[in-house]
């Protein structure tokens, strides 16, 4: 059984990743925030397990995926965990900004069900193939390493 982190401040979002990541694999246990900073302490201070892997919104208020991201960098616990970042566009700027954080793959946004549920099949399978790396290849998606 794996466990996933899910954070976005989309309760909308979230449902959709919850409804594809549960049609890829039943196992998976999803916990989801909607407050990026509820998120990072419940991980920093070890109140939730270690997560399989963190799936975040890149444009949230307050602290936005990218600060996240730094902060599990900075931690020896995070450090390699695998980290999926999206948002409705992604630009070069972006993409540009992630080169050399580490495990991390960014996409946009998918517009329909039947597209999350593509992409989170293609990037569990991508995460299970992986130790402690994964790549993962499909349209408007980039792997920042």
């Amino acid at each position: 059984m794996r466990n996933l982190i899910l954070i976005d401040n989309n309760k909308d979002d979230l449902q959709f990743m919850k409804e594809a990541l549960a049609s890829a694999d039943e196992t998976i246990q999803c916990l989801s925030f909607v407050y990026s900073e509820e998120a990072m302490e419940a991980m920093m201070n070890s109140v939730v397990e270690k997560p399989h892997a963190v799936f975040m919104n890149l444009n949230m208020p307050r602290r936005n995926g990218i600060q996240c991201l730094m902060e599990l960098r900075g931690s020896s616990t995070f450090a390699s965990l695998p980290v999926i970042l999206y948002a409705s566009k992604i630009t070069s700027d972006v993409v540009d900004t992630l080169k050399g954080s580490g495990n991390t793959l960014v996409f946009e946004k998918p517009k329909t069900i039947v597209a999350w549920k593509k992409i989170m099949s293609q990037m569990l399978t991508s995460i299970d193939r992986a130790e402690g790396s994964f790549r993962a290849h499909f349209a408007n998606s980039w792997f920042v390493h």
